[in-house]
């Protein structure tokens, strides 16, 4: 219904970023461009608990930007 899905926004200039989403161990849980519907909070079609987790943004040319986000159930 309402906040289903995560992204970043205010990445339209940049479609060529990719955002990596980690687990508190550092697992990668899902790659995605910012033009996607987002992610869902799930890992094998399973839905994760709630929790911290933390993303990488990577943009060609441009340093890495690191930052964590809470997923609420």
């Amino acid at each position: 219904g309402f906040h289903d899905t995560w992204t970043l926004d205010g990445l339209n200039e940049f479609p060529e970023a990719v955002i990596y989403i980690f687990d508190r161990y550092g697992k990668l849980l899902h790659q995605m461009a910012p033009q996607g519907a987002g992610w869902d909070g799930t890992f094998a079609n399973s839905p994760l608990p709630s929790s911290s987790y933390w993303f990488n943004l990577q943009i060609p040319d441009k340093p890495l930007v690191k930052g964590y986000f809470a997923l609420k159930r």
